[in-house]
């Protein structure tokens, strides 16, 4: 994928996005709605889209996925990745949010694993080089899947909503700020997709590479 536009043309993906881009009017003929008016099925613009189709695309170890919600992001991880995908979250979805995920069980039996359970509890048996936060959006929330997932985090973490959750922001500044990781893709508001015209239309995502390992004094300080 070279750009938004090739994502958003792909059969395998483009009809995460038709509850939100399109409805159908009265005369049958679909226009587009926006963000406010329609909500997709995956919570995140084309642009951000890309960048975790990008880095998933290319790993070679493995992905761990904090937070599924309606499993749109769950989908396109395992469609483009060829490794073990773990997906964690407390499990709860009713029939109609579930049908997503329960099509990814399906469909995508042969490496994917759901964890049904806080991100603090899940243990991930093997190193991953990608890591999704898209979870607690609270500076202790993302800092305890940070300090949960980041020993047997070998490459890079992508970090949702970064630009508009004040804890988020806080929390990958501070890994930052610590030389624990580097930022290699910054979030980008004013990004060239159509929907920057549109509320959320902004990359609100920032992706950071490790540099090294959480030191247990840094645990502890932070979450004392």
């Amino acid at each position: 994928m070279k750009n938004y536009i090739d994502l958003i043309s792909d059969k395998n993906y483009n009809w995460l996005w038709n509850r939100r881009f399109r409805k159908k009017n009265e005369d049958g003929n679909f226009t587009h709605t926006g963000f406010r008016k329609v909500k997709g099925i995956i919570r995140m613009t084309p642009n951000e889209a890309l960048v975790l189709h990008k880095f998933c695309s290319n790993a070679e170890q493995g992905i761990v996925e904090i937070g599924r919600k309606l499993g749109g992001s769950l989908y396109l991880i395992c469609k483009c990745s060829n490794v073990p995908v773990y997906s964690v979250d407390t499990g709860r979805w009713d029939s109609d949010e579930g049908s997503l995920i329960n099509k990814c069980i399906e469909e995508f039996q042969d490496k994917l694993s759901i964890i049904n359970c806080r991100s603090a509890q899940a243990v991930i048996p093997q190193k991953y080089d990608v890591l999704f936060i898209d979870g607690d959006h609270t500076y202790k929330g993302v800092m305890r899947d940070i300090i949960a997932h980041w020993d047997k985090l070998t490459n890079v973490c992508i970090f949702h909503d970064y630009v508009t959750c004040k804890g988020v922001k806080d929390a990958v500044d501070f890994i930052i700020n610590e030389n624990i990781a580097e930022i290699i893709v910054p979030p980008n508001p004013n990004d060239d997709s159509p929907l920057n015209q549109q509320p959320g239309g902004r990359r609100n995502m920032i992706t950071v590479r490790k540099l090294r390992d959480l030191t247990e004094s840094l645990i502890n300080w932070e979450l004392k």
